[in-house]
């Protein structure tokens, strides 16, 4: 599988159980990025996206649905350590902000290599930068 996470510039995943922020442009990147295929996440992150695009989403809560290979596990408020032994590549979407955090990427990039890096502008943020790792 693949994660999709979103984190402030010191590696900040959410607050206090809630997202530090949303962009619609980088919702529409993330669903670029999955072209055909499935995007899993839970409740709390599919309110944010537009009734159009749910179709191509999946529910899981806790993580605990087998997500297959060739599919995207998008993961705003938990720590990833329980997760990253099933996934082949980690994308990043970088808000180029300080926010405060409580919950942080927790990754061991020894085991990771960044094949691809891009800046785009948001809706909401000036620059989102996009890191592409794989394992």
């Amino acid at each position: 599988m693949k994660i999709i996470v979103c984190v402030d510039e010191r590696g900040g995943l959410s607050f206090a159980k809630k997202r530090h922020a949303t962009d619609r442009l980088l919702r529409e990147d993330m669903l670029k990025t999955c072209q055909n295929n499935t995007l899993w996440m839970d409740a709390y992150s599919y309110q944010q996206f537009e009734t159009d695009f749910q179709s191509r989403i999946a529910l899981t809560e806790n993580y605990q649905t087998p997500i297959p290979e060739q599919d995207y596990l998008f993961v705003e408020r938990s720590p990833l350590t329980s997760l990253l032994s099933e996934a082949n590549t980690l994308i990043i979407y970088n808000w180029n902000r300080h926010y405060p955090s409580d919950c942080y990427l927790d990754v061991d990039f020894s085991q990771w290599h960044l094949a691809e890096t891009e800046e785009f502008p948001g809706f909401s943020h000036p620059k989102i930068t996009k890191e592409v790792w794989i394992k």
